[in-house]
């Protein structure tokens, strides 16, 4: 089974969520070090949308991706749905929208990131948006988890 979590941004919500689904991140909250690593995949791929980005496994052996998808996330949910029943019978594909989670700050981030002297302030925001973020992604995996197990 492949587990994808999407939202706008693919190294936001939807990798925070990914990340802790797999055990990458532990803890009630990030380290620092966490955080800036974070930091540095938004600034890497932030604008790399459609591409399925390979977490890891979980603890039952199951692949875990993140994606982002713009606003077209209906649109990538139907079509990823319809290459696995055309192109695969046997293995099924969870699809968790992680999008709600983002919140206005990744948007202010990759907006003025380009044209901002002070990156120092966005890249305080994003410790600021990781910190409040951490948990309801938590709550997110959580309740994956639970409705996964028990199919």
């Amino acid at each position: 089974m492949q587990i994808i979590y999407y939202s706008y941004w693919s190294t936001y919500a939807a990798y925070l969520a990914a990340a802790l689904h797999t055990g990458s991140y532990r803890g009630k909250s990030p380290s620092k070090g966490q955080i800036d690593r974070q930091w540095n995949l938004c600034k890497r791929y932030s604008q790399q949308f459609g591409n399925l980005l390979y977490i890891g496994l979980d603890d039952r052996h199951r692949e875990v991706y993140a994606l982002g998808c713009k606003r077209q996330g209906d649109m990538a949910k139907f079509a990823l749905e319809g290459f696995v029943r055309i192109f695969t019978e046997t293995e099924a594909v969870h699809l968790v929208k992680a999008g709600p989670l983002e919140g206005p700050i990744p948007f202010l981030i990759e907006g003025f990131y380009r044209f901002s002297k002070r990156k120092r302030i966005l890249r305080l925001a994003f410790h600021f948006w990781m910190k409040r973020t951490y948990k309801k992604c938590k709550e997110l995996v959580f309740n994956t988890r639970q409705g996964l197990d028990g199919e």
